[in-house]
């Protein structure tokens, strides 16, 4: 890897007038060119002075560092994305040789997002130490509702991030949110997390509901992952997630509508995997009934306005 030079903290004194911006700009320029070892040609003199080159002719020097500092400022939030994607992309390959997985799933929720693709999301803010998402949008309905004891949610048994075992019959009594997210996903996933953690916090203690997390990505079911996700999330106490192998998961899968795909692609001649899958959340009755189901996006508002009707 080829060291990246030190740019920050840049300081430039700005002086008074055109001038003092042309000069601010020279220096700019000039550090940031010493930093990355290159070397600048002289800028020629101006008609007024034999040491000072005009304001004219310094902006376009002054918009090349400018533009330098927004490209170092992108490399900044953008390069530890990147590996982290490369991370998790290794540990999906390592795992791939592990176990089977399928391939893909006929898409069952028409309108659904997909994990692997960040567009068109609600306005939901995520910073560590806070779980406030922005209420702006109006209440909006689910994608499907079905009246009581209409259409009985499918069971099904598998372990959570502790590895006991967690099934949705075990919670017959109290109202369940059954969602998918990739435990590996930094994209749509962690904002569904959020979102539905909110409209828990909303409800009173004693009507909060479960929140059972079936994994779509067995590649990332490992317990690390799933205690990071924990701590990063900052997940309500009702969270659990709900791992298994994945014939264990695409059995659940099928038996919910949600559809998952996954693609082999070459980043930077890096081999790696992307799983991209239906987002989507259902809400059951205490009497183990499907009354709903949100695909993405949607807002806490909607979750619990439907939540207080099953109470």
């Amino acid at each position: 890897m080829v060291p990246t030079p030190n740019y920050w903290p840049l300081r430039v004194p700005v002086g008074a007038g055109a001038d003092g911006l042309a000069a601010a700009g020279d220096a700019a320029v000039s550090r940031l060119a010493a930093a990355a070892g290159l070397t600048l040609a002289p800028v020629p003199t101006s008609k007024g002075g034999p040491d000072r080159a005009s304001s004219a002719d310094l902006l376009p020097i002054v918009g090349a560092g400018l533009g330098v500092l927004a490209a170092l400022a992108a490399l900044a939030i953008v390069l530890p994305r990147a590996r982290w994607r490369l991370a998790a992309s290794r540990e999906r390959r390592r795992m791939a040789g592990r176990a089977g997985f399928p391939g893909r799933l006929r898409w069952a929720l028409p309108g659904s997002a997909v994990c692997a693709l960040a567009v068109a999301t609600p306005l939901v803010v995520l910073h560590r130490g806070s779980s406030q998402v922005s209420e702006s949008a109006a209440v909006k309905a689910p994608l499907l509702s079905w009246p009581a004891g209409r259409r009985a949610a499918p069971g099904f048994v598998l372990r959570d991030q502790n590895g006991k075992k967690v099934s949705l019959a075990a919670y017959r009594t109290r109202t369940v949110i059954v969602t998918f997210i990739d435990p590996l996903c930094r994209n749509l996933c962690p904002l569904e997390a959020q979102v539905l953690n909110q409209a828990v916090r909303e409800m009173p203690p004693s009507q909060r509901p479960v929140i059972l997390a079936v994994s779509v990505d067995v590649y990332g079911d490992a317990r690390s992952h799933l205690l990071q996700d924990e701590q990063e999330w900052h997940l309500v106490p009702q969270w659990r997630w709900a791992v298994g192998g994945s014939a264990q998961l695409a059995n659940v899968w099928n038996h919910y509508g949600i559809a998952v795909k996954v693609t082999n692609q070459t980043v930077a001649g890096v081999p790696t995997i992307n799983v991209a899958h239906t987002e989507a959340a259902y809400l059951v009755d205490a009497t183990g009934h499907e009354r709903a189901v949100f695909a993405w996006p949607f807002y806490p508002q909607d979750v619990e306005r439907v939540l207080q009707q099953l109470v």
